[in-house]
């Protein structure tokens, strides 16, 4: 029964434990001593799963180093399954107490045994269903993550080139230069310029490609200095690659297929009827990339990472992160796409 409920543990509800008189069940109970006194019993001897097991067992165990270590184990066992990493601590360390056992031991074998489920590809909570790089409950990292790279091709490993962000940075420099210069009338914004508005909202966002990044610096620094930058001072600059990139971004007439879009994710159809469309359009998506890009180098650490604690550690940052990416997919999808 212990066993069983471990796996209530798992969906993250809160498991209390209440003792009837030998002889009694809580139906007989109840009507031994009334339904007031049933309720009174039941507030003051329920108990916490974890707690009570680990009572159970210890007493059991008695002065057997042997058995003891395992009910320790066992214990960090049904620990380690609880989603919530809040109570999990709290549990930890009020088993520390009553285990006797330093509080950092626990917490470490505790990081063990998440980090053996996840090499195993078996979560702690419910897995979904299976596909190429399917991600894991909670936004943990994927089923599959240990796998080698030959065995599965799913859409993180079709994204993994050196310089898959390049059009999507271009996408931003391109729309500085068409639309820098207009004002933003869109959620009630006053007297900004939509240049401006881009680079304050890109002022998290690192430029990899060096063109793109020279643009961006300097566009950047006018506005610092109280210039608003057009288009011409980049077409006709002193850097020939600026000039280059600049010209073919201003000439561009993207009169292109939707299988673009599809392909690249940049936004260009009808841009100039909803510029707030096409303006967000450029700054999230290129977000959504820098922040795809960062989950797959945490995907990667994990693999070589040997030390469980640390392992641990760039799981919840994964988790944090994936947060972040669901919050701008939905973004997207909801105010970008309509």
């Amino acid at each position: 029964s212990l066993r069983g409920l471990d796996m209530i543990l798992e969906e993250g509800l809160n498991v209390k434990v209440v003792l009837f008189p030998d002889g009694h069940d809580p139906d007989s109970y109840m009507h031994h001593v009334g339904s007031g006194e049933f309720k009174k019993y039941i507030e003051n001897t329920r108990k916490d799963f974890i707690l009570y097991k680990a009572d159970i067992l210890l007493k059991e165990a008695g002065t057997d180093p042997i058995k003891r270590a395992g009910i320790i184990r066992d214990i960090v066992e049904s620990i380690s399954k609880i989603p919530d990493d809040i109570k999990a601590a709290l549990f930890v360390r009020e088993c520390s107490g009553l285990l006797q056992v330093e509080e950092r031991i626990l917490l470490s074998e505790l990081n063990k045994m998440r980090a053996a489920r996840f090499k195993k590809g078996v979560k702690s909570t419910p897995s979904s269903t299976s596909s190429n790089y399917q991600t894991a409950p909670q936004d943990g990292p994927p089923d599959n993550l240990f796998e080698h790279p030959s065995d599965s091709q799913g859409t993180l490993a079709a994204d993994n080139s050196p310089d898959n962000d390049a059009l999507q940075e271009q996408e931003i420099v391109r729309l500085l230069l068409a639309f820098g210069h207009e004002l933003v009338n869109w959620d009630k914004i006053d007297n900004m310029y939509i240049g401006s508005f881009i680079i304050q909202n890109l002022s998290d966002v690192t430029f990899e490609d060096a063109i793109c990044k020279r643009i961006i610096d300097t566009y950047r620094e006018e506005i610092e200095n109280g210039h608003l930058p057009v288009a011409n001072q980049f077409i006709k600059n002193e850097d020939r690659q600026i000039a280059d990139l600049a010209i073919t971004l201003s000439t561009s007439p993207y009169s292109l297929s939707e299988n673009w879009y599809n392909k690249h994710q940049i936004y260009v159809r009808d841009e100039t009827v909803n510029l707030k469309a096409t303006i967000l359009g450029g700054i999230f998506h290129l977000k959504k990339r820098k922040v795809d890009r960062m989950l797959l180098n945490i995907l990667q650490e994990i693999k070589v990472e040997n030390d469980a604690v640390n392992q641990e550690i760039l799981m919840q940052r994964y988790s944090f992160i994936k947060g972040v990416e669901k919050e701008i997919s939905k973004f997207l999808g909801s105010v970008i796409l309509k």
